[in-house]
This record gives C-alpha cells, sequence and structure tokens, in this order.
C-alpha cells in the first residue's frame, strides 16, 4: 500500500473492478435513455406535416437549455430557497431581468 500524495491516506495498488457504483450507473442508463427518447421524438416529429421541422427543432433547443439551466442552477426553486434561506437576492435579481425580457 502507498499514501495518497492528497488525502494521505492508504490507498491500494489494484484498480477498481467498477468503474461506477450501481445508482451511478443506473442514473447512467436513464439519463441515456431520455436523451435517445428525445432524439427518437425529435425525429418522429420532424416527419409530420406542417410545421414538424420547427417543432422538432424546438423540442432538441428546449432539451438542450433544460439542462444547461439545470447544471446551472438557474431554477426557480433553487433561487426561491437560496433568497429565503441565506438572504442571497443576486439570483432573483437574475429571473426578474429574464421574465422582464421575455
Amino acid at each position: 500500500m502507498s499514501q495518497n500524495a492528497i488525502g494521505g491516506g492508504a490507498v491500494s495498488a489494484a484498480p477498481s473492478r467498477f468503474l461506477f457504483t450501481r445508482a451511478e450507473a443506473i442514473r447512467t442508463a436513464l439519463a441515456a435513455l431520455v436523451l435517445i427518447g428525445l432524439g427518437v421524438a425529435a425525429y418522429a416529429l420532424h416527419h409530420t406535416p406542417g410545421r414538424g421541422a420547427q417543432t422538432s427543432f424546438s423540442l432538441l433547443v428546449g432539451a438542450a437549455l433544460g439542462i444547461v439551466f439545470e447544471r446551472g442552477r438557474f431554477c426557480f426553486f433553487c433561487i426561491f430557497r437560496d433568497w429565503i434561506e441565506h438572504k442571497n437576492s443576486a439570483g432573483m435579481f437574475s429571473v426578474l431581468a429574464a421574465l422582464a425580457t421575455g
């Protein structure tokens, strides 16, 4: 066993057998299924007569923006919770600016 340079703890020389824990593997598989489902839905919408291509594009852009906003913590629940619990109103101003812009 060797010492870990950062944490100072003992580290086994043998590599881990699995990359993910079971919960992480399930979460990753579900995320992949959702992305595949979005792709299939966009493909099916694209071939509908009328405004299918525009609807398909809107679905993909909306999903991408939703993922980006969620990962960037631009969600109303988090912003309101920070405002109420931590008295941090910076996020509230960004929500008000987005609503005013819309």
